[in-house]
């Protein structure tokens, strides 16, 4: 099941939030992960929180696969993501470039639709489908 495919909009923030309790419809995941107190901005930005994802675009259908590297996020050590929540915003991020403060926090990227728990599991299995 996809997202609502009419709605205009294809663009949404994805971003890493502080922990990984994904009670009151994601709300309690707390703010974005961010332990170096930084400003909002781009995945591949050196000034941004580490938890910022950027935007993932939904198809015609309401999906969403993307795959992309994110520079200074990692799974292991002390900032380590394992166990935090992932969030898909309902808006597009504006990757810190707006004049108002909560752009520099969030993105401008909206109310919270869907989340999970970033984990780690015995051994890797992916499959493609293109």
């Amino acid at each position: 099941m996809g997202l609502e495919s009419d709605d205009g909009l294809l663009d949404h923030g994805l971003h890493v939030h502080k922990f990984g309790d994904l009670s009151d419809q994601c709300q309690a995941a707390g703010p974005h992960y961010n332990p170096f107190e930084r400003d909002h901005g781009r995945r591949r930005g050196n000034l941004r929180h580490i938890g910022d994802f950027g935007n993932v675009r939904e198809d015609g259908n309401g999906n969403i696969i993307a795959e992309f590297p994110v520079p200074q996020t990692s799974i292991v050590g002390p900032r380590s993501v394992i166990g935090r929540a992932v969030v898909l915003h309902a808006l597009q991020d504006d990757l810190g470039s707006g004049i108002n403060d909560e752009s520099r926090r969030t993105g401008n990227s909206g109310s919270r639709l869907a989340c999970c728990v970033i984990g780690r599991s015995d051994s890797v299995r992916s499959s493609r489908t293109r």
